[in-house]
């Protein structure tokens, strides 16, 4: 989750591994279908 996300700062995180990407403020409806997306 970023404040000042950019596009290199969203392909840096991307590629150290990132499963997804949210920026500031935060959607909550967005946040939960992430989570709930996520298989761990």
């Amino acid at each position: 989750m970023s404040g000042y996300g950019t596009e290199a700062t969203r392909s840096e995180a991307y590629r150290l591994g990132a499963a997804c990407f949210l920026e500031k403020p935060i959607n909550i409806p967005q946040l939960y279908s992430k989570v709930q997306s996520l298989n761990i």
